[in-house]
C-alpha cells in the first residue's frame, strides 16, 4: 500500500505496520493491531501527518490499554456507525480496534446496515468533554465507554475509515434490486432507536 510520507518494511506475516516506521517499544496488543490495520493507517496518516504526533497517539493509547497514566488527548477510541452529514447520537465507543473491525455482529449484523457503516476514530478527551453516562457496567464490552454526546458531529473526529473488503461488499450490494441507500438505512435505524426509547419510557 502506497501512503505518502510512509516507508513500510515487510514483516514475517506480510502485514505492514505503522510501527515499522515509528519504532515504539512495548506497545500493547491493541496498539499493535491499530498499527497493522492498513485502512486505518491510510486515513490516520493523512489526518495526522506529523510522525511525533502519531507516536503520542500510539504511546498514550498503549498506556491506556495497560492501565497506566496517559494523556486522554492522545488516546484513540473507535465507533462503528452510519455516516451522517448532521450531528447525531454517537454514545458507545471502544478503545479496541478489533471490536469495531470484527465484533458487534449482533448490534450491526452483516447486511445493509453493516455494508453502509463506517468507523470513526476520535480522542478520549474529545469524547468525554461533555461527560460520561452512568450505566450497567456488565452491559459494556471490554474497553467500552458511553459518553454524553447526543449531537456528535462526525466531521470533528480525528479520521474515518472503512475496511476495503466492506467497500467491495457495499458496491456489490448497491447493484442488487431494491438495495437500500445509506439515507434509508439511517432513517430506519433512527426510527428503531426512537421506538426503543419510547418503550423504555413506558415500562
Amino acid at each position: 500500500m502506497n501512503i505518502p510520507g510512509f516507508e513500510y518494511f515487510e514483516k514475517e506475516d506480510n502485514k505492514p505496520s505503522l510501527n515499522d516506521l515509528l519504532k515504539i517499544d512495548d506497545l500493547s496488543f491493541n496498539a499493535e493491531k491499530i498499527c497493522k490495520d492498513e485502512d486505518f493507517v491510510s486515513s490516520f496518516s493523512l489526518a495526522v501527518p506529523d510522525i511525533e504526533e502519531q507516536k503520542k497517539y500510539l504511546i498514550n493509547t498503549s498506556r491506556y490499554d495497560s492501565g497506566q497514566e496517559c494523556d486522554p488527548n492522545y488516546v484513540l477510541f473507535f465507533r462503528r456507525t452510519l455516516p451522517s452529514n448532521t450531528p447525531k447520537h454517537e454514545e458507545r465507543w471502544t478503545n479496541q480496534i478489533f471490536t469495531v473491525l470484527n465484533g458487534l455482529r449482533r448490534e450491526i449484523p452483516f447486511g445493509p446496515h453493516r455494508y453502509h457503516s463506517i468507523i470513526l476514530c476520535d480522542s478520549l478527551a474529545h469524547l468525554i468533554s461533555n461527560g460520561e453516562k452512568n450505566g450497567e457496567t456488565n452491559a459494556f464490552t471490554d474497553g467500552e465507554i458511553v459518553v454524553n454526546f447526543p449531537n456528535y458531529d462526525q466531521n470533528t473526529c480525528i479520521c474515518k475509515f472503512k475496511p476495503d473488503y466492506e467497500k467491495k461488499l457495499l458496491e456489490e450490494y448497491l447493484k442488487t434490486e431494491n438495495a437500500l441507500t445509506q439515507e434509508e438505512i439511517l432513517s430506519r435505524v433512527q426510527e428503531e432507536i426512537l421506538q426503543r426509547i419510547n418503550y423504555m419510557m413506558w415500562e
